[in-house]
């Protein structure tokens, strides 16, 4: 590599650098002022969708429940 490659690439690499210590300077703050999520009690327990049958028989029933 020539003498001006070597300069391109230590340029290249220190603004590459300075640009991560910028965005982590600038993003330390929001980092720090972060507020915690709310915390909600979980249901007791999972509701059962209404798409969902065990037999044949009732998938039929329900659709002509909808139906009607």
């Amino acid at each position: 590599m020539t003498h001006a490659e070597i300069k391109l690439v230590v340029f290249i690499v220190l603004a590459l650098l300075l640009g991560a210590g910028v965005q982590w300077w600038r993003g330390r703050e929001a980092r720090n002022l972060q507020i915690p999520a709310a915390t909600t009690p979980a249901p007791a327990k999972w509701a059962r969708p209404p798409y969902v049958f065990k037999t044949q028989k009732e998938a039929r029933e329900a659709h002509e429940k909808a139906a009607q």
